[in-house]
């Protein structure tokens, strides 16, 4: 007893009654801090530079629909007809409409960066997605038949566009993440940050490729039976895959659809790390492994619609066994090689890992690659081209088990 009471006497000479321990931490100013109102918070992501982002994405991209409506126009209105019939090759008509568009976009850049005197390095990294924004303009206005139409497909590529090149700028200097787009960089300059060649090839290279690859596929589809045709989106993209298929050298048209589609694949796939890699684990490496796979088969199937609309050769089962060899290794060539030069970093996570597999086994990727393209491929002969979905889901399925066994370990 004489024990406690003492003991009571010095936590009573201490302050620390059972009411005092909580009057005491009321009135202590330190234990609430300093009273801040919201004008005084300073939030750890860049809000005023991603409103700065805004104000370049949304002039740029409303520049680029001026150049959609016009290649529309030529079209709708027949306007184009004499510049086609004339000797001019489709690279010089393109490259001759979309100049001033361009030009224009790199002028309403820099007059917006020198308004908030911005360091004139901030204007590099847009120049990928002025190009990126004018190659869909071009693509958009050839394969529309209407005006409705046209708003349509522009509406939606404008919400995807602008998704990815807004959403990984939040995560600025938080998460590696953010350098998927190039609007990073342009944060990272405003805010006196800087970035470095590394960063610009890793952030860029998919919307340079994208670019290219498209200018590409609408020069080539520049001529009057593709630009005044009335066939429907669908229709008109077979038709586009069909014209990028040589008639002597089939074989080697097939590599190259599958290495053109990698670019836009990859860019998908980081659509979906961006959206859902801050979903719970591991709901959030399936449902990445579930769509990486889906969008890999639709655009494996992009060889056997460009047979099948150039109708050389025939479809039978030794085309379309050796077809899905050729699929399954352009798509490794390309998917691998993009991988290493530009995207080791994602790679380097699980993320990255649930999206790019077994990349030192690499006849294992191969066998996948072409044993889910032959699955498309086998579902086309013998049911037909209307059959393309199921053939698709059929092979996705396969692609999805695989991941979920080589990623056995990190899922259950």
């Amino acid at each position: 007893m004489e024990d406690l009471r003492i003991q009571l006497e010095e936590e009573a000479a201490r302050g620390s009654d059972q009411l005092g321990r909580y009057t005491d931490l009321l009135s202590q100013q330190e234990a609430l801090g300093e009273l801040k109102i919201p004008s005084m918070l300073s939030p750890p992501l860049p809000f005023d530079t991603i409103i700065f982002i805004f104000v370049f994405i949304f002039p740029l991209y409303f520049t680029s629909q001026f150049f959609m409506m016009s290649i529309m126009d030529e079209r709708t209105l027949r306007q184009g007809e004499a510049l086609i019939a004339s000797p001019v090759s489709p690279l010089i008509l393109v490259l001759g409409k979309m100049l001033p568009y361009a030009c224009g976009m790199i002028l309403i850049a820099a007059a917006i960066l020198f308004t908030v005197n911005a360091d004139i390095m901030a204007i590099l990294p847009l120049v990928p997605v002025i190009l990126f924004f004018l190659s869909f303009a071009l693509f958009i206005g050839m394969v529309s038949r209407s005006y409705k139409e046209l708003s349509f497909i522009s509406i939606f590529f404008s919400t995807i566009a602008t998704s990815y090149l807004f959403f990984p700028s939040i995560f600025a200097n938080v998460h590696i993440v953010s350098l998927l787009s190039p609007v990073t960089l342009v944060v990272h300059v405003l805010d006196g940050t800087g970035y470095t060649p590394a960063d610009y090839v890793y952030s860029t290279a998919l919307f340079y490729l994208t670019s290219l690859v498209l200018f590409g596929i609408c020069i080539r589809n520049f001529h009057e039976e593709q630009l005044f045709t009335e066939k429907g989106l669908f229709e008109t993209l077979a038709l586009y895959l069909g014209a990028l298929v040589s008639t002597r050298y089939w074989y080697l048209s097939l590599i190259l659809i599958s290495v053109m589609t990698i670019p836009f694949v990859f860019m998908a796939q980081m659509m979906y790390l961006v959206l859902f890699f801050n979903l719970p684990m591991p709901f959030s490496l399936i449902l990445i492994m579930v769509l990486a796979a889906m969008t890999e088969e639709l655009v494996k199937a992009a060889g056997f619609i460009g047979l099948i609309s150039h109708r050389y050769p025939p479809l039978t089962w030794k085309v379309v066994i050796f077809s899905s060899i050729l699929i399954g290794l352009g798509f490794l060539l390309g998917e691998k090689l993009l991988l290493f030069i530009t995207l080791s970093q994602i790679a380097d996570s699980i993320f990255g890992a649930a999206l790019f597999l077994s990349i030192g086994l690499l006849w294992i990727p191969f066998l996948l690659h072409a044993g889910t393209a032959f699955c498309t491929g086998a579902i086309l002969k013998i049911r037909g081209k209307n059959a393309l979905p199921v053939g698709i889901a059929i092979a996705t399925i396969v692609h999805t088990l695989y991941n979920l066994y080589m990623l056995r370990g990190w899922v259950w």
